[in-house]
């Protein structure tokens, strides 16, 4: 399950020159079978499987290194975090195991607490039996956008991957309906349906001038760009966009909420993993007032 993240880690590195870096932590009380297959439980083993993996994709043209962290290790994504600092990496790619249940409910899956904990950008894997062992390539990306500059915080990664790869574009608002309205709005929309409903009508206007202005930009560039305005809930409409435009690839900004901070939030990342099946690259918003 964990090397279903190698074909899609492979078909991003390719295009954009970038080198790899296959990474084992030694899991402290690790068990010894994980989704039943053997777990790494040694220095040793796992350098032996690492070199094993690299050779199998030597042929892949991206430059493939590896490294196992010896010491036994009871925060698993600290670890990630810190080595992926301490070595420079520019993005992280992993798979999401898709346990769920309570642990995950309170702190997240190991892939959104690797995104909280650090700053560089993670890309999220789902294992799929379906998925050829071949490198991926990236045909359409989804950036949704909410008229924030925190939310554009995807929108130049994602372009200079769409320059890499030659993909398309499709830039998504998703305003929410009555039914689907959350936090203060669901208030308004409860006692004054009316009013909220012809802010909601004009805030769908606007999403869509927002949108044609950033792909108009994105056009004189070169860009093969288009734009999508929906109603709903927001994680269930940009996967419905993402299909409808067969996009591959999701690039979203997030504060990286997780576990019952994301739920009691409305986090949008969590809810998305969970309706799309493709790879999701989450950015980190960072704050400019903390020197971030």
């Amino acid at each position: 399950m964990a090397e279903a993240a190698l074909p899609v880690a492979i078909g991003l590195a390719r295009p954009l020159g970038a080198a790899m870096t296959l990474l084992h932590i030694q899991e402290r009380s690790a068990p010894r079978t994980i989704h039943g297959e053997p777990h790494l439980q040694d220095p040793t083993t796992a350098e032996t499987y690492l070199a094993d993996v690299a050779k199998r994709w030597c042929a892949c043209g991206v430059a493939i290194d590896w490294h196992v962290h010896a010491a036994r290790e009871g925060d698993v994504a600290q670890s990630i975090v810190d080595h992926a600092a301490e070595t420079g990496a520019d993005l992280i790619v992993l798979t999401t195991h898709g346990r769920g249940g309570l642990r995950d409910l309170l702190f997240g899956s190991i892939a959104q607490q690797v995104l909280r904990r650090g700053k560089i950008p993670t890309l999220i894997v789902k294992p799929s039996a379906t998925r050829s062992p071949e490198p991926y390539t990236v045909r359409s990306i989804l950036v949704p956008l909410d008229g924030t500059p925190e939310a554009e915080t995807a929108l130049f990664l994602a372009e200079q991957i769409a320059k890499a790869t030659a993909a398309s574009l499709v830039l998504a608002s998703v305003i929410p309906t009555l039914a689907t309205a959350t936090g203060d709005l669901a208030v308004s929309a409860t006692f004054s349906p009316t009013a909220t409903a012809a802010v909601l009508d004009l805030s769908q206007s606007d999403a869509g001038s927002y949108l044609e202005g950033k792909a108009s930009t994105l056009r004189q560039e070169g860009q093969t760009v288009r734009t999508s305005v929906t109603r709903g809930r927001t994680a269930q409409q940009l996967a419905s966009v993402a299909d409808l435009n067969q996009v591959n690839l999701i690039v979203l900004a997030t504060h990286g909420r997780a576990g019952l901070e994301g739920t009691f939030n409305g986090s949008v990342a969590p809810r998305l993993l969970a309706e799309f099946d493709q790879p999701v690259l989450l950015v980190r918003i960072t704050s400019p007032d903390r020197g971030e």
